[in-house]
């Protein structure tokens, strides 16, 4: 029924939301929830979904204190598969806070994904993922996504001066512009 659809070129671009102030607070309350490491993650580093999902134990060196991202975890139906990175400039290092260290310490293994499926231990399927993600949303009251939370990031590397050219480099972007885009959105 759509095949003869044409989406038009001028349509509004959407203006990219932060997560709220009252979910930020809720995400640090809510770390011993079931995935509630998933959304401080996502907060505290700017990693994407899929990257956060592709995360193994041995990606984290703690005496670094950096988080090597070299993959990303995408689904095809329900099965889940690895990939590189959005981009060439998503592949890299991102520091680990000091408001993410004592809590990665605390939970540190030997190996083993960060986010396995609690079913199997592997990937994390698509389906789990929704499932995972609606109970915290239901137990927390949250409702912002994990993309707003890597907004939040932004929000936090621009609160804190760092100039666009390093939030560019913090966040992965492969260009500058996309970078700018947000930068002048949250000054906005």
């Amino acid at each position: 029924p759509v095949r003869d659809l044409k989406i038009p070129d001028n349509l509004p671009k959407q203006k990219r939301k932060a997560a709220s102030m009252q979910d930020i607070e809720t995400v640090k309350k809510s770390l011993n929830q079931p995935f509630g490491l998933y959304f401080y993650m996502a907060m505290y580093t700017g990693l994407r979904k899929g990257e956060l999902l592709a995360l193994d134990w041995s990606d984290i060196d703690f005496d670094r204190r950096e988080i090597s991202v070299t993959k990303s975890l995408y689904h095809i139906g329900n099965s889940p598969h690895i990939k590189p990175p959005k981009t060439e400039e998503s592949v890299g290092a991102v520091p680990i806070l000091d408001a993410l260290l004592p809590v990665l310490t605390e939970r540190r293994k030997k190996r083993g994904l960060v986010f396995p499926d609690p079913a199997t231990g592997k990937y994390i399927t698509a389906k789990r993922y929704e499932t995972l993600t609606r109970q915290y949303y239901d137990n927390t009251g949250v409702t912002s996504t994990a993309h707003q939370f890597r907004h939040a990031y932004a929000t936090m590397l621009f609160d804190a001066n760092v100039p666009p050219e390093k939030m560019q480099v913090l966040l992965r972007h492969a260009q500058l512009s996309t970078t700018m885009d947000v930068y002048t959105e949250l000054r906005s």
